[in-house]
């Protein structure tokens, strides 16, 4: 099985338990909402794994500091949007984050911490913005907000696991991988932007 779908089905699982008849279920069902968001979808997964390889290419401090980035970006995104201040191509900014990232990734740059800083931040928006446009009517904003960043933070959390453990378990081919798997991740962009 697909790890994506295997990921959608226990989630899915999870969020199709019966109807709950205790109070607080509303929190509930906007918290699985919320955790169930980044990982339905291949685009945020893609991009939010980019996000932890990028950080384990970088050195210092920004292994660190890009997915806090990303997350307080995010978070902007989010507002923007629930303060009914527009952010155009939302769909095109999170397909290019995935396609960008992917390549940079694939090419093994060592970007400057501000250039990777900014360019993580601005594709961040893109995905609050999301994450807030799509939440269900029904859903309570801080339990769903609470849910997509635990999610993003597992997948971000999850790249950055590949990224480093791949030297340990691969040796001296493991950098290859690592531009590989952003090949992946860019070419993936690619073939959803064409379908």
């Amino acid at each position: 099985m697909k790890p994506t779908l295997f990921i959608s089905t226990a989630f899915l699982t999870v969020a199709a338990s019966p109807a709950f008849a205790h109070t607080g279920h509303t929190e509930a069902s906007s918290l699985i909402s919320g955790l169930m968001h980044p990982v339905i979808g291949l685009d945020h997964i893609l991009a939010m794994i980019a996000v932890g390889l990028l950080a384990t290419q970088m050195r210092g401090k920004s292994r660190t500091v890009l997915p806090a980035i990303f997350i307080a970006m995010m978070i902007a995104g989010a507002a923007l949007a629930s303060s009914a201040i527009a952010i155009p191509f939302i769909e095109q900014g999170i397909l290019g984050s995935v396609i960008i990232l992917g390549a940079v990734i694939a090419g093994g740059y060592r970007l400057p911490a501000s250039i990777a800083a900014s360019l993580v931040g601005f594709f961040a928006l893109f995905h609050g913005a999301a994450h807030f446009v799509e939440m269900p009517a029904n859903a309570t904003t801080m339990a769903y907000g609470t849910g997509f960043l635990v999610a993003s933070l597992a997948l971000i959390a999850g790249g950055s696991v590949l990224g480093l453990a791949a030297p340990k378990f691969l040796g001296k081919v493991a950098p290859t991988t690592v531009r590989l798997a952003g090949a992946a991740v860019s070419f993936a962009g690619l073939g959803l932007a064409i379908a």
